[in-house]
């Protein structure tokens, strides 16, 4: 626990024994269960409150994050920083800080303004947008999670490309985002921007024994680059999309190889603005996937590009800067070149990707046959929009190809 952090308990423990004070001996407060919060770690402590002994002891619980190792006990000396004759006063040299949901709407709003002032040509070079966007996460932690630390890392990106239209749209996000957090303690929005729909019981629903075939997996920026893992899996009887992330290298990610068939005895899902948040809690994974799966997969892939695009731009209107949708595509075996493919209205939909490995590899295999599937995240890119393809499908019948592309 960092010792900003322990202050911030130690002065709300100041805060309720003043108030203990005035309370009958019989109502009087003796213990709290805390629920707190730091670099995007859930710790459950208890507060022990003795006035008598001059101390705050806090014993930490259970921590929601399986790789974290418990903190241990530590104590905190109630008389530092007491007025002269108060018993329990909070200490008089602690600052006063924006916290939680102010504090993230005035980083957003100080961003934005940030941003808009240097222009976007100048912007990634601005001192002090890279100051705000790389903020110490030990000295100036900001509430939110994964949602907030990819929504910087696409404007970071955004900016290095001097990509007006995503910049202005990732910070009409980011003005929503502040105007909700000021306006109320439950806007729904407000509590995305902070973090606190991720699979902490809110819209939470459970998942039973159904069959999720993984189609994809990606690095992608947050906070820093290529800090996030995300796996993305369909349900081949209802085509929708399921998102899986977390940090690289975090415990907390499924196991198991990709391509594979997951069947899930028991998962937490949620249906954010931006993608459907799946969680597996248990489960079994097999890499072999039959025919029949791809085939269902297939018969419900999106074989038009006007109507992907259509899906994209409404949820974007939703919640910009926020919606990152994951689709499963049917090109038209006519296309001329794999890098082009279109669909059924005669429309294309280019393919874009951070190496030529994909490339060379899609290439390839487009040499002998046109995939049956392009399976990608849609990406709206200097005004035009591509697809990131994760995987391609090639073959059919009883001889398909399953090949990653990311």
């Amino acid at each position: 626990m960092s010792a900003r952090h322990r202050d911030e308990i130690m002065t709300l423990m100041h805060a309720l024994l003043d108030k203990a004070d005035d309370l009958p001996e019989e109502t009087r407060i003796r213990a709290l269960s805390l629920l707190s919060e730091q670099d995007g770690v859930l710790r459950d402590e208890m507060a022990q409150l003795s006035d008598e002994d001059g101390v705050v002891r806090l014993d930490s619980g259970v921590t929601f994050k399986a790789d974290t190792p418990l903190s241990g006990i530590g104590t905190v000396s109630l008389a530092q920083g007491r007025r002269p004759g108060a018993a329990s006063s909070p200490p008089a040299a602690a600052p006063p800080r924006l916290l939680g949901r102010e504090r993230l709407a005035e980083w957003l709003e100080n961003l934005t303004v940030s941003v808009l002032r240097a222009g976007v040509d100048s912007a990634g070079d601005s001192p002090t947008v890279r100051a705000l966007l790389r903020p110490d996460p030990e000295e100036e932690p900001l509430p939110g999670g994964l949602l907030l630390a990819r929504w910087a890392g696409r404007l970071r990106r955004a900016l290095q490309a001097r990509d007006a239209l995503m910049v202005l749209l990732l910070l009409e996000g980011g003005r929503l985002g502040a105007t909700a957090l000021r306006e109320s303690e439950t806007n729904p929005l407000a509590e995305l921007w902070l973090g606190k729909w991720v699979l902490q019981g809110r819209n939470e629903e459970r998942y039973y024994g159904r069959v999720l075939v993984e189609l994809g997996r990606e690095r992608v920026d947050g906070w820093n680059r290529a800090a996030l893992e995300r796996r993305h899996l369909v349900d081949p009887a209802t085509a929708e999309i399921f998102c899986e992330w977390a940090r690289h290298q975090e415990i907390g990610l499924s196991v198991g190889p990709c391509p594979r068939l997951v069947t899930v005895a028991l998962a937490s899902t949620q249906r954010l603005p931006g993608p459907t948040w799946l969680h597996l809690h248990q489960y079994s994974v097999s890499p072999f996937i039959e025919s029949a799966t791809f085939e269902a997969i297939a018969a419900q892939a999106h074989r038009r590009v006007d109507t992907m695009l259509d899906a994209y731009f409404d949820r974007q209107r939703r919640a910009p800067g926020i919606s990152e949708p994951f689709v499963v595509f049917a090109p038209e075996p006519g296309s001329l070149s794999p890098l082009t493919p279109v669909g059924a209205d005669n429309r294309t939909l280019p393919l874009i990707g951070s190496s030529a490995q994909w490339s060379e590899a899609l290439e390839r295999l487009w040499s002998h046959e046109a995939p049956r599937l392009i399976a990608g995240r849609l990406v709206l890119r200097l005004g035009r929009m591509y697809l990131a393809p994760c995987s391609a499908l090639f073959g059919a019948d009883e001889k398909l190809t399953f090949s990653r592309l990311s």
